[in-house]
């Protein structure tokens, strides 16, 4: 996200927060994975900040923590 040469679409902070929201209405999709820890980490949007704050509010244990 807010890498040059990206598409416009990923120049968006909302963007991330849209695909969350589309994923959450599919019932075939049971997750989502960040591929590129590097770009979220660096929030150049504020894009994972917005995910973080829509999304991720509470912080859980992974499942296989939880064994």
């Amino acid at each position: 996200m807010g890498v040059a040469g990206q598409a416009a679409a990923w120049q968006n902070p909302g963007e991330m927060a849209s695909h969350l929201a589309l994923c959450a209405q599919t019932p075939e999709v049971r997750g989502n994975i960040y591929f590129s820890a590097k770009d979220v980490r660096a929030d150049r949007l504020g894009a994972m900040s917005l995910v973080v704050k829509e999304y991720y509010q509470k912080r859980v244990l992974p499942d296989f923590a939880r064994r």
